[in-house]
């Protein structure tokens, strides 16, 4: 029964993750994803060798950019021997639909991962492990990432951390050589997917170090340790954007102290023989050293999780990398959060094991805190512990609920024939215990239906709306979809030059590449110093803007305008964001001129000359001021900013617009010569 359980818990997370195909089709669903199909079907067209010489000129023109220099390659070629492989198998299977389905795949197996990495934890608990991978299964915290046409190395993460924490428990376990190797593997095979993979090394470490102070590291786990500290550094240390340069990072300042104490303490144990006290007092420290390693100011990865480094503009204006607001954890954790909790009791009386589980739940809860898509990491340690205390819940029900005869008086016969009463009491559960057992089954049904339909609510209708497309309903309930995206690269495709240039903001870049067919300026890979360059042209006055805009090399300006229709993710609402940018690279913007006297973001007649006259103003709105758009409003009312524009006559000089969609959501101008 419990391999029949778990099969259907895999296949369960497979199918939640496919209800946005029944929905809207085969599509892909971000614009990351539509970057990864156009890589990996360039992997898969030009093979390894050629594909680690592609240079792609259609992005970051004018310099192109060499994309196998640039990703980390491991999720890419993942799909793509997949792909390779059921070619080979004469399974005709097209490479969007293997791109569809590799992530729901990856869930299901996290789930089965998962299992196996709670039974390492609780050997005893099989019920533990099977609510916990059931939790996984449906989790909105991995949901988002790995539903159909969610091509993102993220969504590899779960299975990565659970493979990589089982093997490590089980090498430790075992002292095997042959689990110790696979542990360090599946390491390097994180590295080649995220940057990650230094969460889980320091980790390890830092399970290690409480190993040591334990008293509990001796020579056969000390060889597991080095094994797979040492081969995973150095298989990462071979991948090319990686390089030996990831081996003296601040990210690898713990494992390599750990790993010399753990030296010390083979060569002369007596030095690590320290009182209770001590050893609490080292972990703490080591602790504080994890916290001070991400907030190392040389490493992207690390101060993008810290929340006292100032960071740099980029990065923090994605919304991704915005702090988790208390919503987006109950969304994504929901009921699990408090299952949590007894499973974190539960943990802590499971040994040195346990103690892996606590370390990787609160230091994936930091970085969840500090950063909404680390969610993602602390999806499965959240689950883990959820599933230890459902079993500690329901071991306790199964207790409460057992049968036993009533107390009872037994007669014995003595060998003299004298009878003798011998009271046998028996211990029996009084009704109150058994009242207690069924309110908690009661509650844990509820519970249990409650998050399921959460779970489905969020897999269908949160995180299943494609970035290509709008969809939202009418006061009478009726859907609409408003296809302005899709209608906007086609029109590009059909209607501009094949050399035409386009400057967007690096929002849209992807999908420019990879449906209009065009080349452009920006995207989500784009160096720091290039997007600034973009983000001077966007919030500087028209004449500016042109001339830096032909110097750029751009034919055509695309603009994302949600005015007309409510949409509040446009181009206007990043406009602070651009002027941060540029600053923030030494252009001659400040952002402060584009705030109000009163220091709010108007667009209004209180509006700061410096937005009215800046480019991304004057594009948005040009000819908006005649429009009406909600009724009881005047002419020019912007929906999502709330007020009355305050220029409404824009008379552009040197740019033609040449194609405005549909439901104005996106905008394309011509740069005049």
């Amino acid at each position: 029964w419990t391999w029949l359980s778990l099969s259907v818990i895999a296949v369960a997370a497979f199918c939640l993750r496919l209800t946005v195909i029944a929905r809207h089709g085969w599509l892909l669903q971000e614009p990351e994803s539509y970057y990864h199909y156009r890589v990996i079907e360039a992997l898969v067209e030009q093979g390894p060798s050629l594909f680690s010489q592609w240079h792609d000129s259609r992005v970051c023109y004018p310099s192109g950019r060499a994309v196998a220099d640039t990703l980390l390659p491991g999720f890419h070629h993942t799909v793509a021997l997949i792909f390779n492989i059921l070619n080979m198998a004469h399974l005709n299977i097209s490479l969007l639909h293997v791109c569809l389905f590799v992530l729901p795949a990856a869930a299901a197996l996290a789930s089965v991962a998962l299992f196996f990495l709670v039974r390492e934890i609780k050997p005893q608990s099989t019920v533990s492990a099977l609510v916990a991978a059931a939790l996984l299964a449906l989790s909105p915290s991995i949901v988002s990432h790995t539903l159909a046409g969610s091509l993102s190395p993220d969504g590899l993460l779960p299975l990565c951390v659970c493979v990589c924490l089982c093997f490590w428990l089980r090498a430790i376990r075992t002292h095997a050589t042959l689990d110790a190797a696979a542990c360090a593997l599946a390491l390097a095979y994180t590295a080649s997917v995220s940057e990650i993979y230094v969460f889980l090394l320091n980790l390890i470490a830092l399970h290690a170090a409480v190993l040591l102070l334990q008293g509990h590291l001796g020579l056969l786990s000390f060889k597991t340790f080095f094994t797979v500290t040492v081969c995973s550094a150095l298989f990462a240390a071979r991948i090319p954007t990686l390089g030996l340069a990831s081996l003296v990072t601040h990210a690898m300042l713990l494992p390599w102290t750990i790993l010399a104490a753990s030296v010390l303490h083979v060569l002369s144990p007596s030095l690590f023989s320290f009182s209770l006290a001590t050893r609490t007092a080292i972990i703490a420290l080591l602790a504080a050293i994890w916290v001070v390693v991400f907030s190392a100011p040389n490493d992207t990865i690390l101060a993008s999780v810290n929340p006292w480094h100032p960071g740099n503009a980029v990065v923090a204006s994605i919304a991704e990398h915005q702090p988790a607001a208390w919503a987006a954890l109950h969304v994504d954790l929901h009921f699990t959060a408090m299952l949590a909790v007894p499973g974190f009791l539960a943990a802590t009386r499971a040994g040195s094991n346990g103690a892996l589980l606590v370390l990787y739940a609160l230091g994936s809860l930091y970085l969840a805190g500090v950063m909404v898509r680390h969610i993602l990491l602390a999806g499965p340690a959240i689950c883990a512990l959820a599933g230890l205390g459902a079993g500690g819940l329901l071991a306790a029900v199964q207790r409460g609920l057992a049968t036993a005869p009533s107390t009872t008086t037994a007669t014995t016969v003595s060998p003299g024939g004298a009878g003798k009463a011998d009271a046998g009491k028996k211990e029996t559960p009084t009704r109150f215990r058994r009242q207690v057992a069924l309110a908690t089954v009661a509650v844990l049904a509820v519970l249990a239906t409650l998050h399921s339909l959460h779970c489905v609510w969020a897999a269908t209708e949160a995180y299943s709306s494609p970035s290509l497309f709008l969809s939202g309903r009418l006061a009478n309930g009726t859907r609409v979809v408003y296809d302005d995206f899709r209608e906007t690269y086609e029109w590009i495709r059909q209607n501009t030059s094949e050399d035409a240039r386009v400057l967007a903001w690096w929002d849209h870049g992807f999908h420019l590449t990879s449906l209009a067919n065009r080349t452009t300026l920006l995207d989500a890979v784009t160096p720091p110093a290039c997007i600034a360059q973009v983000a001077e042209v966007l919030v500087s006055p028209e004449a500016r803007a042109a001339a830096l805009a032909r110097d750029m090399g751009a034919t055509h300006v695309l603009v994302q305008f949600g005015g007309l229709t409510g949409y509040a993710s446009d181009d206007m609402n990043k406009l602070l964001w651009m002027a941060r940018i540029a600053a923030e690279h030494g252009l001659p913007v400040q952002s402060k001129d584009y705030f109000s006297t009163a220091g709010a973001f108007l667009v209004g007649r209180h509006a700061p000359p410096a937005l009215l006259n800046s480019l991304l103003y004057r594009l948005s709105y040009h000819r908006f001021g005649s429009q009406f758009t909600e009724k009881g409003k005047p002419r020019g009312y912007d929906r999502v900013r709330g007020e009355e524009i305050g220029s409404k006559s824009i008379h552009l000089t040197h740019f033609e617009e040449v194609y405005t969609s549909s439901n104005w959501l996106v905008r394309v101008f011509r740069v005049l010569p």
